[in-house]
């Protein structure tokens, strides 16, 4: 018998074999893999509803939060394509992007709210805009993420696609003459990097992973898919925090010092 290769079939798999263990530490915030399957069906329920088409556009423009595993794995399950944003870009290249990628609906942090008023009016095919860790103020943001997501139901939903070689992400080059340049990469595509991830980083299942480069990028996104198949834990870096606790470390015996502290961090005790 012959299966779709699937990030689907990657979180079936960690819940199937441990549902309670830990899946995700964003700062308090702890979610076990069967709650981010919850979570992920909430997605794939909530995307329905705003009858955005199989193969439709949701961009993300966000820093690395939980909300990047609920909505790698949602779109994957929904059918719909992921288009994360790079957070350093300027108005005109985030305008450029999200209309050449059509997409029908952005979730963005609130850090980038100045960015999304001044170009919101100039992207025409984004129909939905939720912001996330802050207000919904502004009348053409549709609403915040935690209550779309909250507001939809938890039952399983979506499933395994049926073409392995549907396009399941779009990524968009930057840095380089001339505009950006989409990137489409599959279903087949993403869990193959899982795998060979996994052979080159010998990831284990007693590993924790501190996502340090951006979810935007495959540097790190490759993790989401390879930690979560090997039912390892996902932590969330905070980069300004663990830069100061660098510069406070002693001079002398600071690498102990560093595994100790980071070890302490990371396990949230």
């Amino acid at each position: 018998m012959q299966v779709p290769m699937s990030p689907v079939r990657i979180l079936n798999r960690a819940v199937k074999l441990y549902p309670e263990k830990t899946a995700v530490v964003d700062g308090d915030l702890r979610l076990s893999y069967a709650e981010v399957q919850k979570r992920v069906n909430q997605v794939v329920h909530a995307v329905a509803d705003l009858e955005i088409t199989p193969g439709g556009r949701v961009a993300v423009l966000d820093f690395n939060t939980h909300r990047y595993m609920e909505l790698y794995f949602g779109m994957a399950a929904s059918g719909r394509v992921l288009a994360p944003l790079n957070t350093r870009l300027s108005a005109e290249e985030y305008t450029y992007i999200l209309n050449d990628a059509g997409a029908e609906a952005i979730v963005f942090h609130a850090d980038f709210l100045p960015i999304l008023e001044q170009i919101h009016s100039h992207i025409d095919s984004i129909r939905y805009f939720y912001i996330a860790d802050g207000p919904a103020e502004a009348d053409w943001i549709t609403g915040t993420y935690a209550d779309w997501i909250d507001a939809a139901a938890d039952t399983p939903a979506g499933g395994e696609p049926a073409d392995e070689n549907a396009t399941l992400n779009l990524y968009y080059t930057s840095g380089t003459t001339g505009n950006p340049k989409g990137v489409m990469l599959t279903h087949r595509n993403i869990y193959a990097n899982a795998l060979t991830t996994i052979i080159s980083f010998k990831l284990g299942d007693a590993t924790v992973w501190h996502h340090i480069a951006p979810l935007f990028h495959l540097a790190d996104a490759f993790f989401i898919w390879s930690v979560t198949y090997q039912r390892e834990r996902l932590a969330r870096f905070k980069v300004p925090k663990t830069i100061q606790m660098l510069s406070e470390l002693p001079k002398t015996g600071s690498g102990k010092i560093l595994k100790t502290e980071l070890r302490r961090q990371f396990s949230g005790q």
